[in-house]
């Protein structure tokens, strides 16, 4: 049996190559150019969640410690990978056809959350968009944004 290093370049070279994601990621993570199909893009959004749930459990930790500068330190990283998963949810919407301004769609829906009269419509306007980025499946062909996916996505 081979032995396996999983800390290794080769090792998540191989993987990519496996799971086609030069294909299904055309651009780079940190460009809006491009599209991301529905099975890479739930990768990112677990390593992303995970990245930030620790960096924040480490921001409360040392701001209880008041250690400051370690607080400000931490945000850093935290500031971008929530830029990181901005791009990636841009890329999701140009694979569904719609204009990567719908980002912000989330944040009019916890407004609308917020109001007491309206609460219950944010939330089921916040969970229909989670399921559409998560669910729905892509354009096969060309599409506005010039790009054809060279797979079946996802």
């Amino acid at each position: 049996m081979k032995n396996i290093n999983i800390f290794t370049y080769e090792f998540w070279e191989a993987i990519i190559k496996k799971l086609h994601w030069n294909e299904k990621i055309n651009g780079s993570i940190c460009s809006t150019k491009g599209r991301i199909s529905r099975f890479p893009f739930f990768i990112y959004s677990i390593i992303l969640i995970a990245f930030k749930l620790l960096l924040t459990h480490f921001i409360i930790d040392e701001a209880y410690s008041n250690q400051q500068h370690i607080e400000i330190g931490l945000s850093i990283p935290l500031i971008g990978s929530i830029y990181i998963d901005f791009m990636l949810t841009i890329k999701r919407l140009h694979d569904l056809n719609l204009s990567g301004w719908f980002v912000l769609a989330p944040i009019f829906f916890t407004v609308l959350t917020k109001n007491d009269d309206i609460s219950m419509l944010g939330e089921i306007l916040l969970i229909i968009w989670f399921f559409m980025l998560f669910f729905v499946t892509g354009s096969k062909k060309k599409n506005k944004y010039n790009i054809k996916m060279k797979n079946k996505p996802r």
